[in-house]
């Protein structure tokens, strides 16, 4: 699937290309701004978010075409999303992050905590700037990881009270797009950085267990915004200059 500027996304067919549904999310066309593919109850399923705060599930058939399952607005732009088989994680643009019931689309609480009128900076819990990403661990549905600009990725279990809920933090990697990924206890990670931009972390630990040199040349500047790993020997990332790209 593929999300697009004017609030739809397309459903192609992998083994042809060919695009097979259009699907609305944003009333208003506005960006589709993530959008992930996950299975529940053997049903595959696509969840999209929006900037204007939409958050919709699909159920998809590539004959039988997409049909909306549930939808709910969060009155704000959501920069990055994440599904287990029971909830969907979602970053604000007002820094929250936010856990959703998957199967209904219904607010189930927030993870950490943000100055409000409940609450003061001194009682803050979490990031400092904007959030650009969140990922589910693979191995457990209830805990997630999330970074951003402010150089600090939170590893966080959603079942805890949101004050409580961040088991970890390691601090270095500026994550500005969709730069983390996680197999068992190794977090890897893709910073908006000259050089060491892509790292491998022990989520156990906190501790950095290794910069994998991403740029060929001396001169280069690495500046990753996505990386993913591919088996456990592999892993790829992405830059902005497509003849960077490894």
């Amino acid at each position: 699937a593929l999300g697009f500027g004017n609030g739809k996304f397309n459903v192609h067919d992998l083994n042809t290309t060919k695009r097979c549904h259009t699907v609305e999310v944003s009333p208003d066309n506005m960006p589709v701004t993530c959008i992930r593919d996950y299975v529940h109850s053997d049903v595959h399923r696509l969840v999209a978010g929006t900037a204007d705060g939409w958050v919709k599930s699909f159920s998809h058939d590539l004959e039988d075409g997409v049909e909306e399952l549930s939808s709910i607005n969060l009155d704000s732009p959501i920069y990055s999303l994440d599904t287990s088989e029971n909830y969907h994680i979602c970053a604000l643009d007002t820094r929250q992050i936010v856990v959703l019931d998957a199967l209904r689309a219904e607010y189930v609480r927030d993870v950490g905590r943000i100055s409000t009128e409940q609450y003061s900076e001194q009682e803050e819990v979490g990031h400092q700037q904007r959030v650009t990403c969140v990922r589910f661990r693979p191995d457990n549905r209830y805990q997630c990881i999330s970074a951003g600009w402010d150089k600090t990725v939170y590893l966080w279990d959603i079942r805890m009270e949101p004050a409580k809920a961040a088991v970890r933090t390691i601090k270095g990697p500026k994550v500005c797009g969709d730069g983390l990924d996680v197999q068992g206890d190794i977090l890897l990670s893709a910073s908006f950085a000259t050089e060491n931009a892509l790292q491998m972390w022990d989520l156990g630990s906190g501790n950095l267990i290794q910069s994998i040199r991403y740029r060929e040349n001396e001169n280069e500047a690495e500046y990753l915004y996505s990386c993913r790993y591919v088996d456990s020997s592999r892993v790829i990332a992405g830059v902005l200059d497509p003849e960077m790209q490894r």
